[in-house]
């Protein structure tokens, strides 16, 4: 590790982390996460090293050699750590737009790479169990191309598509995960989005020169083309939910996790709670209780902050208990003691309380 970037062996760290699933661990990764930030984001993964490019060139070992398993083996799982690197990193990115009002630093079509592989091949303790477990049946596919998973591209194609849907993808819950916080980036990121330009004509503003007419028209054309974009990209981002949702609810592990319950789930596997940001925070944009405009001040962007954290903080009560979630965000947030006392009517696990809403 001697030879090896700071930033990076620190980011590797708290990959593994992750899956020791104990408190002093978890506490590790956001001390990570933190120091880290944009430095790790903007300078070094994707300006300096150009480590997307890397990993989109990469291509799957030759598994057909015995003798060469071993090193194909090591050389997937260096493959497979910094790809999530690049995740975990676009996760926060797209998390502190959310959160903070920040304009994010990626674009989900930047991402050109293939989505993390599943947990069984990542959590391989040896060449032998990685190498039976890629040959295992699985709903992610059999064989070498398990190794490299879906692509983000196909990935955001499938939850682009606004028709009826045939053969549902499978992806794993980490996959979903990143793409749950695609879509939480592009509500938010839709106030960064403006339509006008600067030489857009205001209403209310200066009059034109004598003669000339047209100056306010002008400017209600602008407003009713700005009303239709809004529209359109609710739209988009309504269908993206909904696929994203029919996704989850037919993947096997969602049925998994949802058996081990909400506090069982490894944190970079718990997407639901923000299915249900994703939800109200698009409901409430278009019913103007939620600006998503950018945040000017340091002030504002903390209110914003505390806004989002009282939303998941109700929800995440919810999936705890099992109860149903209301659809409606003023439901959300009206409920009081319900949430706290020991009979509230529960149901089967936390993705029954999700599926409800469908």
């Amino acid at each position: 590790m001697e030879d090896k970037h700071p930033m990076l062996v620190m980011a590797m760290q708290a990959c593994g982390a992750v899956f020791a699933k104990t408190q002093g661990s978890l506490a590790f990764v956001s001390r990570t996460l933190e120091y880290l930030g944009d430095n790790l984001i903007a300078e070094f993964m994707i300006r300096r090293i150009g480590l997307i490019r890397l990993l989109s060139t990469w291509t799957p070992p030759d598994l057909s050699n015995p003798y060469t398993l071993d090193t194909a083996w090591r050389e997937w799982a260096r493959y497979e750590t910094l790809k999530r690197v690049v995740f975990f990193a676009y996760v926060q990115d797209c998390a502190n737009c959310a959160y903070f009002s920040m304009m994010p630093i990626f674009h989900p079509s930047e991402i050109d790479i293939h989505l993390p592989c599943d947990d069984s091949l990542w959590t391989a303790e040896s060449v032998k169990e990685w190498y039976q477990m890629l040959h295992t049946p699985s709903p992610y596919a059999v064989g070498p191309r398990r190794l490299n998973s879906l692509s983000m591209r196909r990935a955001l194609a499938a939850l682009d598509d606004p028709g009826p849907s045939g053969m549902r993808l499978h992806f794993n819950p980490f996959s979903h995960m990143i793409l749950i916080h695609t879509i939480l980036r592009n509500i938010f990121a839709s106030g960064f989005e403006d339509i006008y330009s600067d030489e857009t004509p205001r209403l209310g503003g200066a009059a034109g020169p004598p003669g000339v007419v047209g100056t306010s028209n002008a400017a209600a054309t602008h407003l009713l083309e700005a009303a239709a974009a809004t529209e359109s990209k609710n739209m988009s981002n309504q269908y993206a939910l909904h696929n994203w949702l029919q996704m989850w609810r037919t993947n096997p592990d969602a049925i998994l996790l949802e058996k081990a319950g909400f506090m069982e789930t490894p944190i970079f596997c718990a997407a639901a709670p923000f299915y249900w940001l994703a939800h109200y925070a698009l409901q409430a944009a278009r019913e103007g209780s939620l600006d998503l405009a950018p945040s000017p001040t340091e002030n504002e962007a903390q209110e914003r902050c505390k806004l989002i954290n009282s939303w998941m903080e109700r929800v995440k009560a919810y999936l705890r208990k099992g109860v149903q979630l209301p659809s409606r965000i003023q439901d959300l947030m009206s409920a009081g003691m319900e949430l706290e006392v020991d009979n509230v009517p529960l149901l089967s696990g936390p993705l029954s309380a999700l599926l409800s809403l469908h």
